[in-house]
């Protein structure tokens, strides 16, 4: 048994200049992609909604051209001013709003929903946006449509495409197993898929503080909203990754393997007869994902966790690898798969097949899990970031989440939680897989604060699941991770 403290990673902007914040290295540097062709320099953006959201919606876009100030300038690291929106600061990128562009949705239609049962509503109002999302696109072809949540719907259970970042704190795969209502959220994603618009969506709580009262006084489910500095920084960066950007990538020493991570999750079928992979979500170090549809999992009568049969861990791993190989014209040399369930036996070998058909230098299967060991500092304040006990050479316990030296103390409002890394097969030390998935912490485009508990794999493979139960089995899913974020 023997503790570490692992360094904070850093990340790589433009011009290859390194920061560990992801607002520090936009400001100061620009995006990760700024001096590449694919850079984006406008963003097209459609807006669906009632009229008077869609002005809401259209007044906030434009002052975020303007600077932002943090919330609060006594600690720097922790609230950072957003710099605007425009083509000298921040993502160096400008917003094209075009009246074309906007689809208004009639007040009558929506007076409707209000008289009908969640998942009747639900449904009914993905296919108003639906029916207004078509003809957007047959009018003009949008970077990215922005579609405001309706204030019938934000008493219910959807959330916005950006979320604090203690709502994405848990591990909990046995989420699998319960049956939840439609989300309008996942129903309008999943559904618009064909028409190949990434979406955004928002309320009017994320711009407005007094609707964001108003909301919280109507429903049981309170929910924090960020600083206006915060919430536009975590809003126009998913936005700019929507549009084909790339905010930062994870930093590669020119002698290290190229490697993927793959992130695999489970989801029980739209019609409740079964349980499936949700994917293998696979990442390169640019952030770049793709998605894979599996295969069906069952619970094992010995553990009562899920698991995939050896034929179908062999078919989702060597999917994801190919949908990789189609994506970036080449394998990686070295892969990742996390999980939040162990790997049976079945799972390492068909893993394992694949891999070496495919002609992988390596590959590591790491489970990911709430572990019960805590860790302890001297005082009150909790753990550092990047504090480490390691049970074993295959075992040990990483705090993702904790104080932070940039920030000078602990963020969150809960006591934070570690996470628990398991390797079933490993081939760097224990430590290099710690370290890689504290980077891994970062790679999150829906929240500009590095200290997310998950890696991106496991977090986005949710993510993913959540949306993906709602296409047909038979439908070709979308590979592309910004359809689904």
């Amino acid at each position: 048994m023997k503790g570490h403290l692992l360094e904070e990673p850093v990340l790589e902007f433009a011009g290859s200049q390194r920061h560990v914040d992801p607002r520090f290295g936009v400001s100061e540097f620009g995006p990760a992609d700024l001096m590449a062709a694919g850079h984006p320099r406008t963003i097209t953006v459609g807006i669906i909604g009632a009229q008077a959201d869609i002005d809401e919606v259209s007044r906030w876009l434009d002052a975020a051209r303007e600077p932002i100030a943090a919330k609060d300038e006594k600690r720097p690291g922790l609230w950072r001013a957003f710099p605007g929106f425009t083509t000298d600061a921040g993502y160096r990128c400008e917003l094209v709003l075009d009246d074309r562009l906007k689809r208004a949705i009639k007040q009558s239609d929506m007076a409707i929903l209000e008289g009908l049962d969640p998942r009747e509503r639900d449904e009914a109002s993905a296919e108003l946006y639906l029916s207004e999302l078509r003809t957007l696109v047959e009018q003009g072809r949008p970077d990215v449509v922005i579609c405001h949540i309706p204030d019938v719907l934000t008493e219910a259970e959807p959330e916005p495409d950006v979320v604090p970042i203690e709502q994405e704190d848990a591990i909990d795969v046995e989420t699998a197993e319960h049956e939840e209502p439609a989300a309008f959220h996942d129903l309008l994603k999943a559904r618009a898929m064909p028409l190949r618009v990434p979406l955004q969506l928002v309320r009017s709580s994320t711009f407005d503080p007094k609707r964001a009262r108003k909301q919280k006084n109507k429903s049981w489910k309170l929910r924090q909203r960020q600083d206006d500095a915060s919430v536009a920084w975590n809003f126009f960066t998913a936005l700019y990754y929507k549009a084909g950007g790339t905010p930062w990538r994870m930093v590669r020493a020119s002698t290290d393997i190229e490697a993927c991570y793959v992130g695999v999750a489970f989801y029980k079928t739209a019609d409740g007869n079964g349980i499936a992979t949700s994917v293998a979500q696979v990442y390169n170090q640019r952030g770049d994902g793709v998605v894979v549809r599996g295969g069906p999992a069952q619970k094992s009568t010995e553990d009562r966790q899920l698991h995939l049969s050896e034929t179908d861990a062999h078919d989702v791993l060597k999917s994801g690898l190919q949908a990789y190989k189609d994506e970036h014209r080449h394998l990686p040399g070295r892969g990742i798969v996390h999980k939040t369930s162990p790997f049976d036996e079945h799972e390492r070998s068909g893993m394992l097949a694949a891999a070496e058909e495919l002609g992988l230098d390596s590959l590591e299967l790491v489970w990911v899990s709430n572990p019960t060991t805590r860790l302890f500092r001297d005082g009150y304040h909790p753990p550092y970031r990047g504090s480490m006990l390691e049970l074993g050479a295959d075992h040990g316990v990483l705090y993702s989440r904790g104080s932070v030296e940039w920030y000078e103390t602990y963020a969150g409002l809960y006591v934070p939680r570690p996470i628990s890394l398991r390797a079933a097969v490993i081939e760097r030390s224990l430590l290099a897989v710690a370290q890689e998935t504290l980077a891994l912490s970062k790679m999150n485009w829906n929240s500009t604060r590095f200290d997310g508990r998950l890696p991106v794999t496991l977090r986005t493979a949710r993510q993913v699941a959540d949306i993906i139960k709602y296409v047909a089995p038979n439908t070709p899913v979308e590979p592309t991770y910004a359809y689904y974020m």
